[in-house]
């Protein structure tokens, strides 16, 4: 175990994996469709390639907004594909934040340290946060975002989605950022996508089911984002599961359900024919088949 542990986190260091490149992407989450977030003005989230920055170049820290240009059309594309709607490459709104504090009140969130969020009206980059990411990160960030957004814009999705389970829109989105970016550097290994949850799975304390709300507002409330990029992770690998054994329409079908309102056990068993403790099975195996890939 201890090897295991100790290559996980060399490759931690490296800055090669997940951890360092910013799958925690989405900044906590009120469950009350009012929540600030979510509610953030279209005035101060406004239109595409807006940039915050004092600068005339609509550079910050190295990212730029032609090169957030650049990614946007795989990122809408990733993300219309996997939930079957969505911004067009054409219409994918994107702003660039100077700073941690004008990301903030874009957000309508206080100082929070992630790299991108999205809002009703498009995604907010946080400039500073989100040049400290590989080429990789970057597409995973903004592909995962696009994902919610894609979302929040669904005519068939009430309440911009607030009642979907954390762990299967931000499974979902994950799913989608890594899709994304494996089509440049092929699929990622478990090394490169779960390496907390992995590391959480040798000490023993990785999730033995599919993170609840409550779940993610701990790891939230902890300050820790390890315990984020835990909830995180293991929610990517449950909906990966899901997608391998059901297929998209199905997992898509479970999503929009349970944004009508309907309780995940019976969405589950209505489009996948079996239930959540099912999925809780399932999710571990997947686990133990990761672990056993290092």
């Amino acid at each position: 175990m201890r090897i295991v542990v100790a290559r996980l986190l060399a490759a931690l260091i490296a800055g090669s994996v997940a951890g360092l490149t910013g799958c925690a992407s989405e900044p906590p989450r009120a469950t009350d469709p009012t929540s600030a977030t979510e509610t953030a003005s279209a005035t101060e989230t406004a239109s595409a390639t807006e940039t915050t920055s004092a600068t005339s170049t609509g550079t910050v820290a190295g990212v730029s907004d032609a090169g957030l240009r650049q990614l946007a059309p795989d990122a809408a594309g990733r993300a219309r594909a996997i939930w079957g709607s969505g911004p067009s490459a054409a219409d994918f709104p994107v702003r660039l934040a100077a700073d941690r504090a004008a990301f903030a009140k874009a957000i309508g969130e206080d100082t929070v340290a992630v790299p991108a969020a999205a809002t009703p009206s498009g995604i907010v980059v946080n400039g500073p946060e989100f040049s400290r990411l590989t080429a990789t990160g970057q597409e995973v960030v903004l592909a995962h975002e696009a994902l919610h957004l894609a979302v929040r814009r669904d005519p068939e999705v009430p309440g911009d989605g607030h009642r979907i389970p954390m762990w299967l829109s931000e499974g979902l989105a994950e799913h989608t950022g890594w899709t994304a970016a494996g089509h440049r550097t092929g699929a990622p290994t478990p090394l490169e996508a779960v390496p907390e949850l992995l590391i959480a799975r040798e000490a023993g304390s990785a999730p033995r089911t599919v993170p609840t709300n409550a779940d993610f507002a701990h790891a939230d409330a902890s300050g820790s984002a390890t315990d984020r990029a835990v909830a995180y992770q293991a929610s990517h690998v449950a909906v990966d599961t899901l997608l391998r054994d059901h297929g998209r329409a199905a997992v898509i079908a479970v999503a929009k359900d349970t944004a009508r309102g309907t309780p995940v056990d019976i969405a589950l068993r209505r489009h996948t024919g079996s239930g959540l403790a099912d999925l809780n099975e399932r999710y571990r195996t997947a686990l133990r088949a990761r672990g056993d890939q290092l």
